[in-house]
């Protein structure tokens, strides 16, 4: 019969895995129900990793990582209340006194009987789409070259502000000490690209990624790494911040980084969120957006360290151990569709398709389910998944893709569907129309204005040209995208770019 464990201002109801507090209730996942239920069936010894990882995680394969995230979760959870101990090298203790009943008899506990506790708010959601494309025996060498380098590029929605310059936010460096803020290079840098995404024409985490070398450091940006993503990206503005201080004590420098000028200031506040909200605000008077277009209640899905190592393993090719952060980050958050995502396409690039094509229907389910946003982007990484076995069925997955990403006003990846169904019309010999398609393409990309994406669709044009017999219009197109491929310092790897006439 299922149980409540009765503690010093708290009750933990094993059925409806709920643990009530002076005036708030708690639902907690199962494999967090379960370690805590593990902890106290052996409360006051100390419990090895090993252990704990066999009995609560004896369904799925996972590291050790997981196990300190449920137990920080736990701690979260309980606030002031110390309920666990950590034996370095050794493991875990539940040192919190507790008494069980049967759940027939539970009574109700007063307030009078429950220590007060902190309310933890919304929890810290996970979460990153990071990903590119990997070549198909089917498809071109320069389908591949695009897809790999297009494919880290994403523009999460419409621009509102008139300003036609598109704003870069760096990592923000992290000088605050201690475990807790390990999370601040990639999350502060989501949260702040989040709030601004409404009012300002500011490039999206996935675009920002491969433009630096490292996401953890402690120094600033040189001279050289800021020209190179002037250069690259062909932005207006580039927001270089870092974060220094210690708890209730922050303060937040910024640098803002123009063609021809730095504006610089630093922010103080108790709060990193208040002090991202107050930069945001900082930006959009610059950008001529309006403060009413911030997204002030937007929280990043970063802000957890397994999705930061997982993308540094990724970066250093160790696929195998990323490849597992992210199934442990998804064992932790089951209903976290960016991971999952993000997972599917490194599962792509590792020609791994059937697995990816499990995660994506997954995902594609629940988010159509629940009315959110980003259905194009999951068809598209299906059709993807399909491109070689099933031209027809990618077909079908890209019209939805397509249909989904113009409602979501989504303009990359209308270009990306684009160009896979002009692949597909060229593979199957209709001309005219994957002439149409690759045009849509460099209109897309001419949209947001990406250097990258409209000088690859234009050597995509180039080579179609030159294949169809048409010389004349495949060297205008070979001779613009030279032109801004040498304007902007891009590295594409293609043989027409070097290719002389």
């Amino acid at each position: 019969m299922a149980k409540v464990y009765y503690g010093d201002g708290f009750s933990i109801c094993c059925s409806t895995h709920q643990i009530q507090f002076n005036d708030r209730q708690v639902t907690v996942r199962p494999k967090t129900l379960a370690l805590i239920i593990e902890l106290i069936k052996q409360q006051d010894n100390v419990v090895n990793k090993e252990s704990l990882l066999a009995k609560v995680w004896d369904d799925v394969v996972c590291d050790e990582q997981v196990l300190f995230q449920t137990i920080s979760e736990i701690r979260k959870i309980f606030g002031p209340i110390q309920v666990i101990q950590t034996y370095p090298r050794k493991g875990y203790a539940w040192v919190a006194t507790v008494n069980s009943v049967p759940c027939s008899e539970t009574v109700s506990l007063t307030p009078s009987q429950i220590t007060p506790s902190v309310d933890l708010g919304s929890e810290n959601p996970l979460g990153l789409l990071l990903g590119w494309g990997k070549s198909k025996q089917a498809l071109p060498l320069y389908f591949f070259t695009v897809s790999l380098l297009l494919i880290f590029l994403f523009f999460p929605s419409k621009p509102t502000t008139p300003n036609d310059g598109t704003v870069i936010v760096l990592p923000v460096v992290n000088n605050v000490a201690g475990q807790d803020h390990l999370w601040v290079p990639l999350g502060a840098m989501d949260q702040l690209i989040g709030k601004l995404s409404r009012g300002a024409k500011v490039m999206s985490t996935e675009y920002v990624l491969p433009l630096v070398s490292q996401i953890k450091r402690t120094k600033a940006y040189s001279a050289d790494e800021l020209a190179n993503v002037f250069n690259t990206t062909g932005a207006n503005l580039i927001v270089e911040s870092e974060l220094s201080g210690s708890v209730h004590e922050y303060k937040l420098s910024y640098k803002l980084h123009f063609q021809h000028d730095v504006k610089v200031g630093v922010l103080f506040s108790d709060n990193v969120d208040e002090a991202l909200i107050s930069l945001a605000k900082t930006v959009l008077v610059y950008q001529g957006g309006k403060v009413e277009q911030l997204r002030v209640k937007f929280e990043s899905e970063l802000k957890n360290e397994m999705i930061h190592r997982a993308i540094a393993l990724q970066k250093e090719k160790q696929l195998v151990a990323a490849n597992q952060l992210l199934i442990s980050v998804l064992e932790l958050e089951p209903d976290n569709n960016r991971v999952r995502l993000l997972l599917a396409q490194w599962f792509v690039e590792q020609e791994m398709l059937s697995r990816a094509r499990e995660l994506l229907d997954v995902a594609i389910t629940q988010v159509r389910d629940k009315s959110q946003a980003r259905l194009g982007r999951l068809y598209y990484w299906r059709a993807i998944t399909l491109f070689d076995t099933a031209a027809d069925k990618a077909m079908l997955e890209l019209d939805k893709s397509l249909t989904y990403s113009l409602k979501e006003s989504d303009s990359l990846y209308l270009a990306y569907a684009s160009l896979a169904k002009g692949k597909l019309y060229q593979l199957s010999g209709k001309m005219e129309k994957a002439e149409t398609a690759f045009l849509n393409t460099l209109n897309f990309h001419r949209a947001i204005f990406c250097p990258m994406g409209i000088s690859t669709a234009k050597l995509v044009l180039a080579e179609f040209y030159r294949e169809n017999g048409n010389m004349a219009l495949s060297d205008e197109f070979l001779m613009a995208a030279r032109e801004q491929i040498e304007l902007h310092q891009l590295k594409i790897d293609h043989p027409l770019v070097n290719f002389n006439n």
